[in-house]
């Protein structure tokens, strides 16, 4: 009798902790997804927000495939903060060009020595933000603004494809999102020393599509 009771008490504290423990990784997961969400808004205060909560999500995860994910993540939102970053210095040196200016210079254009032709690149997407579902087989195109042809892109996560057409679209295409978190990476494209990224997010399944889809199998 007393190790039947044994035993017993052992299975009550099993059923106590199998809750505990999905509860645990649930609250993880939701630190993951407000992380993901706030990555969306392109404020810097919102990526450091967004970095906040995948450092928080990387803590509270057991497995390091996911404790992976959050780097990622915390990698992606580093790349924005460095590209709004960037976008803000280029806006104020160019107002602050516009303020010093001279009525007078206008003139003097010519005079004045000319400039390397790689020195005025310019260079942009028309969008520089992407969502895809998760299903994947998805292709989106972006236009990719340059005034010179040899822009190339230089760095593409795995999951994504990225070809160029004739018409200097930037087409990409995502395989399956399987994963129980959404995810994001960047597309970077650069033209000579200057270089522009792409945010790409891709939804994750819903809980009701990943039932219908164990249904199917």
């Amino acid at each position: 009798m007393c190790r039947f009771g044994l035993l017993k008490n052992i299975f009550l504290v099993m059923l106590l902790f199998i809750p505990l423990a999905g509860l645990a990784q649930s609250s993880c997961d939701k630190l993951f997804a407000d992380g993901v969400k706030l990555q969306q808004t392109m404020t810097i205060a919102a990526q450091n927000r967004a970095i906040a909560m995948f450092e928080k999500a990387k803590v509270c995860y057991d497995s390091s495939e996911r404790k992976n994910i959050c780097d990622q993540q915390i990698k992606t939102s580093l790349t924005i903060i460095k590209n709004l970053k960037s976008s803000s210095n280029e806006g104020k040196e160019k107002a602050k060009k516009n303020t010093e200016m001279n009525p007078d210079d206008s003139l003097s254009i010519e005079s004045l020595p000319k400039k390397e032709v790689r020195n005025d690149i310019k260079l942009a997407f028309n969008n520089n933000h992407l969502v895809f579902k998760a299903k994947g087989g998805e292709f989106k195109k972006v236009k990719v603004e340059c005034n010179y042809d040899d822009w190339r892109v230089t760095d593409v996560p795995e999951w994504l494809t990225v070809s160029r057409n004739d018409d200097d679209d930037l087409v990409v295409e995502t395989s399956e999102n399987t994963m129980e978190e959404e995810r994001a990476g960047v597309i970077k494209v650069e033209c000579g020393d200057k270089e522009i990224s792409l945010i790409i997010n891709q939804k994750k399944y819903s809980k009701l599509e990943r039932l219908k889809m164990k249904i199917i199998k």
